[in-house]
């Protein structure tokens, strides 16, 4: 019995954890859930199967291990979503069984004994309950999308329990060990990493183990420092690559609107911020809309971040040595946080990016739990296992109004009143009746959110750069796509004073700018703007011929214009215009091939025929320089031409 104990503290864990996750099973889907999985509806043979899991664009390895579960799933998408959320919770009761036997594994290497006792077993559940009933990783179990942190860790997970194992199993062959032990992290890392990128971090945590808990550990002596060797180099290898010397830190980035370095000062506060949400959570602080969240902290509040991890992880290192518990926790919640709290230009928060990293605090809360448990004995045992209750009730209050997508849309819009998304999600839910009403719904709006959120980036990074006509080119078509008119005139005077001005540089974003305002205007979609306005900004562009960054832009300018011109049918202006632009830049590809097809619709063969032939005759006398595999198309064309023609 007394060996079956640690198997029923397990169990009754993971069944506590499922029923507390079970009321939000009838949770909506996110904005993130419909981009990434909106292609199940399309799997109708393995084929589909195949290319929708290796079509993932959620990051750069494509997550295919994590898309391959959702696909095996197709048929409850989009009106199932219980069935693709249980799956989820089951994932997460599964990572909490092996975050038991991973602290009681630890536990028993720091002690040097072969079997766990019954302090052993307690601290392996305390640390475990703690992680899965924390309210701030409720998030990556209800967003069905966040199955892959769940699997990604799952993978970690048995990766670094195996790893721990090879120490007892192998423990008179340790070459054999470490050859075991190597293979269990290369495939661990390349399943975890397939599920997502998190993964990769796998052997930089077995490091923060290796370095902090086990360096008393006897079954780990022989070969100790080829393993710290080896798994430190994968620490430095993400720091190198995460560094300024790898990036460009201090460069703006316009999407995001915030450079390398802005973020990583920004994020020494918000990983306080999950610090304290993670010990004392309010249901409030939590839900899947966190698009309101910037990086706009003082430099106090920075200051005073950064000095306390500096401190803190001071205080953990001269502790080291009489306390490693400490330093592990440290150790291995900065790793964890190390790509997606780092440099890296992702949006500043999402409570999901604790999943892994959050297990270092639990191991500390167990440690703090058993010494005060053995000096204070059933008080300090009731207050610990009261805290947890206190947990698991925020986290029941949490999951149950998850599972009330209407309810918990208005709360989230009352909550989080900067977010868009949390608009956007309740105005969805509210117009659709279903899931597949909803997913449409989610299509059209998705590409409209991301519109709006470019214009918003474009202006910010105009405000800095008043003279970029580029940013004002891209930023005024998007506006014609769902701004009002008189947003669109305003952005249009805007270009024109600045098109005005002695010194501007003409680039190609800026050119081709153009160009997608004339399509818009072509298909009825910038109602605010005619050709004559295009035609305007071009010659504009013509008049800083001297400023331009090469002047194959000016030879882009004048087919635009003939394009305008051929628009509306002015062809005496089509000829005039592209007669100068050939003139000028006679070797233009888009020139020779406009000039080419006006002759053949509104000319004659024969003058087309007879502008071909001058153009080889140029580059034969080498006053054009064309490349070759261009010259020989002309010469086939030719040849069709002449041959028609007789």
């Amino acid at each position: 019995m007394q060996k079956k104990r640690p198997l029923y503290l397990a169990l009754i864990l993971a069944v506590i954890t499922f029923l507390l996750y079970w009321p939000g099973l009838g949770g909506a889907f996110f904005y993130d859930d419909y981009s990434n999985l909106n292609g199940l509806s399309s799997i109708t043979n393995l084929r589909q199967l195949i290319e929708f899991v290796f079509s993932g664009h959620a990051g750069p390895l494509g997550r295919p291990v994590a898309l391959l579960t959702f696909g095996l799933q197709k048929s409850y998408w989009p009106g199932g979503g219980e069935y693709l959320l249980a799956t989820n919770v089951a994932i997460h009761t599964c990572n909490a069984l092996l975050v038991f036997y991973l602290c009681r594994q630890l536990r028993m290497l720091v002690g040097n004994v072969d079997k766990p006792s019954r302090v052993d077993n307690e601290f392996a559940f305390i640390a475990a309950a703690f992680w899965a009933l924390s309210p701030i990783l409720a998030s990556t179990s209800l967003i069905l999308v966040q199955r892959m942190t769940g699997l990604s860790a799952l993978f970690v997970l048995l990766g670094l329990l195996a790893y721990l194992h090879g120490y007892s199993h192998f423990k008179s062959h340790p070459r054999r060990q470490l050859v075991v032990q190597a293979a269990i992290l290369g495939v661990a890392t390349l399943l975890s990493a397939l599920s997502k990128e998190n993964g990769v971090l796998l052997p930089s945590l077995a490091f923060a183990i290796e370095l902090a808990l086990l360096r008393n550990t006897i079954a780990a002596k022989q070969y100790r420092n080829i393993r710290l060797g080896v798994l430190g180099l994968s620490v430095v290898v993400f720091l190198i690559y995460l560094s300024p010397f790898a990036r460009p830190w201090f460069e703006i980035n316009e999407y995001r609107g915030f450079s390398s370095w802005e973020r990583v000062q920004g994020e020494l506060v918000i990983l306080w911020k999950y610090v304290y949400l993670t010990l004392f959570p309010k249901v409030a602080y939590f839900g899947p809309f966190q698009d309101q969240v910037d990086l706009a902290y003082s430099i106090r509040a920075i200051g005073l971040s950064a000095s306390a991890w500096l401190l803190i992880t001071g205080i953990a290192f001269a502790l080291r040595k009489k306390n490693p518990w400490i330093w592990f926790a440290v150790l291995w919640f900065l790793i964890g946080h190390m790509i997606e709290s780092g440099p890296l230009l992702l949006e500043p928060y999402f409570e999901h990016r604790n999943y892994i990293p959050l297990l270092g605090i639990a191991v500390l809360f167990a440690h703090a739990s058993a010494a005060a448990i053995k000096h204070w004995g059933q008080l300090a045992r009731l207050a610990v296992y009261g805290y947890l209750s206190i947990l698991a009730a925020i986290l029941l209050t949490l999951t149950s109004l998850w599972g009330k997508p209407l309810e918990a849309a208005d709360f989230w819009v009352e909550t989080n009143p900067g977010s868009i998304r949390a608009v956007v999600h309740q105005v969805n839910l509210s117009l659709s009746s279903n899931g597949s009403a909803l997913a449409e719904n989610y299509t059209k709006t998705n590409q409209f959110t991301r519109t709006m959120a470019a214009i918003k980036l474009l202006d910010k990074t105009a405000q800095w750069c008043k003279d970029c006509l580029s940013i004002h080119m891209q930023a005024i078509a998007y506006s014609c796509i769902i701004e009002p008119p008189e947003s669109v005139i305003i952005r249009l005077a805007k270009i024109n004073e600045l098109l005005e001005q002695s010194k501007i540089s003409i680039d190609i974003t800026s050119v081709d700018g153009a160009a997608v305002l004339g399509s818009l205007v072509a298909n009825q979609q910038c109602q605010a703007i005619q050709y004559s306005d295009i035609e305007k900004i071009l010659n504009g562009m013509l008049a800083h011929e001297k400023n331009a960054t090469s002047q194959g832009l000016m030879a882009r300018i004048y087919y635009q214009l003939a394009t305008l011109a051929y628009a509306e049918q002015r062809y005496e202006d089509v000829e005039k215009i592209i007669s100068t632009a050939d003139e000028k830049w006679p070797d233009a590809q888009p020139v020779i091939e406009f000039r080419i097809e006006y002759y053949l619709r509104h000319g004659s063969r024969s003058a087309a025929i007879q502008y071909i032939r001058g153009k080889i005759a140029q580059q034969q006398r080498n006053e054009i320089q064309l490349p070759r595999s261009y010259v020989i198309d002309l010469e086939r064309k030719l040849h069709e031409l002449e041959k028609n023609e007789n």
